[in-house]
């Protein structure tokens, strides 16, 4: 059977594609409407990327160098340590194989403290730094 891909620029228009696509489309010859079951319309474009290009927890990804830009400290918008912007199509995941088997290099920073009273004011605090897979 024949296959139709669409391919969109924007989230928004996913539904609007999908409504007229199960509604139908006037086609030549006229009076003919043609219609189609919609596979994946409902797939998240986040979703998507991920299952494309093969990304999944505790993988390595890896974008080749020259290929992305780092934000600026005052540009990030989580708090990782480290953001950067790269086209989507740079953008590759490693399976769990191979040289790609151990864990991505994990900084991971633990922060204990102990408190008293109803104020709950900090009496003792320790700070925990441990550099995993590297």
């Amino acid at each position: 059977e024949p296959l139709l891909r669409i391919t969109i620029t924007s989230q928004k228009l996913v539904s609007t594609c999908r409504s007229a696509l199960e509604r139908g489309l006037k086609v030549t010859p006229p009076g003919y409407i043609w219609k189609t079951p919609i596979f994946e319309g409902n797939v998240p474009f986040g979703l998507r990327f991920l299952v494309d290009k093969d990304i999944g927890g505790g993988r390595w990804l890896e974008v080749a160098r020259g290929r992305f830009q780092v934000r600026s400290v005052h540009a990030r918008t989580s708090t990782a340590q480290l953001e950067v912007d790269a086209h989507w199509t740079c953008v590759d995941g490693h399976g769990t194989e191979g040289k790609w088997l151990g864990l991505a290099p994990l900084r991971l920073l633990t922060l204990h403290f102990r408190t008293i009273g109803a104020e709950a004011r900090i009496v003792a605090g320790a700070a925990g730094f441990e550099g995993l897979g590297q």
